[in-house]
C-alpha cells in the first residue's frame, strides 16, 4: 500500500543571490547539504523561484529591493531534479516584461516547468496539470497584489483575486484528482497568519482546494487541518540570503505531501537551517534537540491559529509594532502642519514618486491593507 502513495515535495523561497551566486553556480549540489535525500525520495518537486532570472538592468518603480539571479544558478535545481517552480511572487516583475520573459525562457532551457507567471494575465493564470502515478494533480499559484501583478497587457504574476481563484478551482475540479493551491502572501517576519489570511484560505478550502500552501513571510508558520484540508501558512525561506539577522529567517521546512489511491492526503514536515552567511552556504536538516524544539514551536503556532481569540490578540500586538511605520506613509491631516507644508512647499517632497509608491502598495496589497485598516481603526477607537 505504501508504494501506491504519490509524494509531492513543496519548498519555500529560493533566491541564490546577494553574494551566493558564484558559490551556487560552482557547487550546485553542495548547497542542498543533507536535504538532497528528502528531495530524492519524492515523485514530484516544486519550489518558489523568488527572483527573475535575467541580466536586464532596467528596474521597475516599486517599493522594496529589486532581485534577480543569473541563469546558471538554475543548475542547482537540475541537480535536485526539481520538476517545477512557482513564479507568482512579489519579485518576478522587478525588471519588467523583459525580466519575466527571460525567466520563462531560462526555465524552459533547464527543463523546469513553471506556474503562476506569464507574458500577460491569461498566461499567468494557467493551471499546471501533472499526471503522476496515474493521478492528475492541479497546481494553482497566486500572489498578493503588489508590483509584480500581470495584466491583460503586462507580464507578471497571477494576482490574488478571490472571484478568479474560485473560477480556477471550479475548472481544476473538472480535470484533476487533487488540487494544490500555492499562495505567495502574508506579513514578512511575522510567524502567524492574519485573521483575513485564515479566512481566505479556509474559503478556498471550502471552494475545492485539497491542500493550501503559503510562503513569503521569510519565516515559517504553523498549519491547521480545516474540514480535512491541510493549510500551511508559511514554509519559510528555502535558500534566501536575508538582509536581516533574525533567527527565524534562517529556519524553514520542506513539506512532503503524500496522496493515497483514494486521494486522501497525509504530510510530513522536514525542518532545516539555512546557513547562508558562511563561506560555503548550504541547507542542513534539523536533528535531535533542534528538531524537537522546532515541532514544539510548530505546535504552539498551531494552537494560536486554531484559537480565534489568541490569533486576534497576536494580530493586534503585531499591528501595534507596525503603527509608526504605517502612519509615516501618510501625510498628517493636522491643520497647522498642513499650513506649514503648503507655505514651505514641502508638498512636492512629501508626495514624490517613491513616497507615493509606498502609499499605493500599502493600500493595494491584501496583507498591507488589512494591517493599515486595523491600525487606523485602533487609533479611532482609543
Amino acid at each position: 500500500m505504501k508504494n501506491n502513495l504519490l509524494s509531492i515535495l513543496i519548498g519555500g523561497d529560493f533566491f541564490p543571490g546577494r553574494g551566493t551566486e558564484k558559490y551556487v553556480i560552482n557547487n550546485p549540489d553542495l548547497i542542498w547539504g543533507d536535504s538532497i535525500e528528502i528531495f530524492n525520495s519524492c515523485d514530484y518537486k516544486i519550489i518558489n523561484l523568488e527572483a527573475p532570472v535575467t541580466e536586464e538592468s532596467n528596474k521597475i518603480i516599486k517599493t522594496g529591493p529589486h532581485l534577480k539571479v543569473p541563469s546558471l544558478t538554475l543548475k542547482s535545481l537540475n541537480r535536485l531534479n526539481i520538476n517545477a517552480v512557482t513564479l507568482a511572487n512579489n519579485h518576478i516583475r522587478d525588471y519588467g516584461d523583459k525580466g519575466v520573459l527571460d525567466t520563462l525562457d531560462s526555465c524552459k532551457s533547464y527543463n523546469i516547468e513553471y506556474v503562476g507567471a506569464g507574458l500577460n494575465l491569461k498566461q499567468a493564470s494557467k493551471i499546471l496539470y501533472k499526471e503522476i502515478k496515474n493521478k492528475k494533480i492541479a497546481f494553482i499559484n497566486i500572489a498578493e497584489n503588489e508590483w509584480s501583478s500581470a495584466t491583460p497587457k503586462q507580464a507578471g504574476a497571477n494576482p490574488l483575486d478571490i472571484i478568479n481563484v474560485v473560477d480556477y478551482l471550479k475548472e481544476a475540479k473538472k480535470f484533476a484528482d487533487v488540487i494544490i493551491l500555492i499562495i505567495h502572501g502574508g506579513h514578512e517576519h511575522y510567524q502567524l497568519p492574519s485573521p483575513d489570511q485564515v479566512k481566505r484560505c479556509r474559503f478556498f478550502a471550502d471552494m475545492g482546494a485539497n491542500a493550501i500552501v503559503c510562503h513569503h513571510p521569510h519565516c515559517y508558520s504553523g498549519y491547521e487541518i480545516y474540514n480535512d484540508v491541510p493549510i500551511f501558512y508559511s514554509l519559510g525561506n528555502l535558500f534566501f540570503p536575508n538582509s536581516t539577522n533574525l533567527k527565524t529567517s534562517e529556519e524553514g521546512f520542506l513539506l512532503k505531501i503524500s496522496i493515497s489511491g483514494s486521494n486522501s492526503i497525509t504530510f510530513t514536515l522536514h525542518p532545516y537551517f539555512q546557513y547562508l552567511n558562511k563561506r560555503e552556504p548550504q541547507i542542513e536538516l534539523m536533528k535531535d534537540k533542534t528538531k524537537v524544539d522546532f515541532f514544539e514551536k510548530i505546535n504552539y503556532l498551531n494552537s494560536i491559529i486554531t484559537d480565534k481569540d489568541k490569533l486576534d490578540n497576536n494580530w493586534q500586538e503585531f499591528s501595534k509594532s507596525k503603527e509608526n511605520y504605517v502612519n509615516s506613509l501618510f501625510i498628517s491631516q493636522n491643520i497647522f502642519l498642513n499650513k506649514v507644508i503648503r507655505k514651505t512647499r514641502m508638498s512636492n517632497l512629501l508626495n514624490n514618486k517613491k513616497i507615493t509608491a509606498f502609499r499605493l502598495n500599502q493600500i493595494r496589497c491584501e496583507s498591507h491593507l488589512e494591517l493599515t485598516k486595523n491600525i487606523f481603526q485602533n487609533k479611532i477607537d482609543k
